[in-house]
């Protein structure tokens, strides 16, 4: 009978311990997918908070207005901590004190949250990415027109990536090795717009395009359907971001110069472990990588 007693109250505390589990919920705000990128975003983080077991709300928004909207309705789930990809990152702090006001955590994910006391921050060093992009088609061509295609002005990624090309190409554009034909923020990193831009500056220069420093594979793509068109199989160096498949494609016929691989999935498990070890109150060691 001691033994019987002892299974049922064993099984008890498994019991109430899976459910105090199952309660914690990870609220997930972000930006409406209109990129693939944004799509692996949402998909890679909420499988990495379900394999772990718990409950992950997720709500997309389409502006500013809707997403400090959802914000409020996470908030009155009851969620844990919130995991915030904002649409603005310049205008997100006031979602941030929010919710910190209702006593819960907030993680930036992929973009950071100016003027705004984060919790943490979970992205790549977008700097080195531009970094990355410039000194590859400096190096090819140190000498030559450029035309600059960079993301979305509210989106401090964008910013970034364009503070890393410029260190790389200050002193060649200041020395006049270096020529800007045209440089443009995209709106929603749109590929649309990007193609509209690139063909405005392209027939309006009038002369040869060395290099398209492009922010990101999905504006490089509407960037070469626009040169299969002008260019005659001619094309300038294109730079991309996120390894994307077609973009992958582009690079083997030669279309596309390069691309940037930032590997989603790991942001994705390190921005999931981050957010259910906050919201479980455990502490977080300075090495978190």
């Amino acid at each position: 009978m001691k033994n019987l007693w002892l299974y049922f109250v064993v099984f008890l505390f498994i019991l109430i311990s899976a459910c105090q589990q199952q309660k914690i919920k990870v609220g997930f705000a972000l930006e409406k997918f209109n990129s693939k990128r944004l799509l692996d975003y949402k998909n890679a983080f909420e499988q990495k908070v379900t394999d772990l077991g718990i409950q992950v709300l997720t709500k997309e928004a389409s502006n500013e207005e809707e997403q400090n909207k959802q914000v409020e309705y996470l908030i009155n789930q009851g969620i844990d901590i919130l995991v915030l990809m904002p649409i603005n990152a310049n205008n997100a702090a006031s979602m941030v004190r929010k919710v910190h006001k209702k006593g819960i955590k907030v993680i930036a994910y992929d973009r950071l949250i100016i003027n705004a006391e984060l919790d943490y921050f979970v992205g790549f060093d977008m700097e080195y990415v531009g970094q990355l992009q410039a000194q590859s088609v400096f190096t090819k061509i140190p000498h030559g027109n450029y035309i600059l295609i960079e993301g979305d002005k509210n989106d401090l990624n964008a910013q970034f990536i364009e503070q890393g090309q410029m260190k790389i190409l200050n002193d060649a554009i200041k020395n006049g090795n270096i020529n800007i034909l045209y440089k443009v923020y995209i709106d929603e990193w749109s590929p649309q717009t990007a193609a509209h831009e690139f063909k405005k500056a392209y027939e309006f220069c009038n002369t040869t395009v060395d290099v398209v420093l492009c922010a990101n594979d999905g504006m490089a793509g509407s960037i070469t359907a626009i040169l299969d068109k002008y260019a005659d199989n001619n094309y300038p160096l294109i730079t991309g971001l996120d390894a994307e498949l077609a973009a992958c494609k582009r690079i083997i016929t030669q279309k596309q110069f390069m691309t940037v691989y930032t590997p989603i999935e790991k942001l994705a498990e390190k921005a999931a472990i981050l957010a259910i070890t906050v919201a479980k109150g455990n502490k977080i060691n300075s090495n978190f990588k």
